[in-house]
């Protein structure tokens, strides 16, 4: 696996794409590195503190509902949920899959606070709509076990009264702004 440089800019000329001379602003796939939490984004977004520079990081795997520009249901929730978790402990990342960075040159990551994984957690929460699958990740069961267990026990956006309602409400809500008119 090849190093690759991280956080945009960089002041050394010197320094090759390939590899970089300065270990600590280098990351490699399926590796874990130790982070600090700068600030929680929303259910699923964060920005940590790796090696001495700060990275916009997306967690691997798992999609929750918008809370930031667009606040979808349970959105809120999620972020909330995400945030109290990663003020409890000591936070590790961990690169997976056949990349470092998603389209936006958002890092994509693991996120573990203790031993505890944090997307595994988001989703017995029942906060996770959907998945990011974009080939196979380490955890990838662990996650989807854990969302099928929120499903069965109703946790978070699949409750029994809220399931349905919140799914109609979601496509509603992302028609509105484009057509102005109510769906039927």
């Amino acid at each position: 696996m090849q190093g690759h440089t991280l956080g945009g800019t960089s002041s050394s000329a010197a320094s090759s794409p390939k590899q970089s001379t300065n270990q600590s602003s280098s990351l490699q796939l399926g590796q874990k590195y130790p982070a600090k939490l700068v600030t929680c984004i929303d259910g699923d977004t964060a920005r940590f503190m790796v090696n001495g520079r700060e990275y916009t990081t997306r967690f691997l795997f798992i999609d929750t509902p918008e809370s930031t520009i667009q606040v979808e249901p349970y959105g809120k929730e999620a972020s909330r949920f995400t945030c109290s978790r990663l003020s409890r402990g000591d936070i590790t990342l961990e690169t997976d899959g056949s990349t470092l960075f998603d389209k936006y040159r958002r890092l994509l990551a693991w996120v573990w606070v203790g031993d505890k994984l944090l997307q595994e957690e988001i989703a017995k929460a029942g906060l996770v709509e959907d998945f990011y699958d974009y080939g196979d990740y380490k955890y990838e069961d662990r996650i989807r076990k854990a969302m099928d267990e929120a499903k069965q026990a109703g946790a978070g956006m699949y409750g029994a009264s809220s399931s349905k309602m919140n799914s109609a409400d979601q496509q509603t809500k992302k028609r509105r702004p484009k057509t102005r008119h109510s769906v039927a």
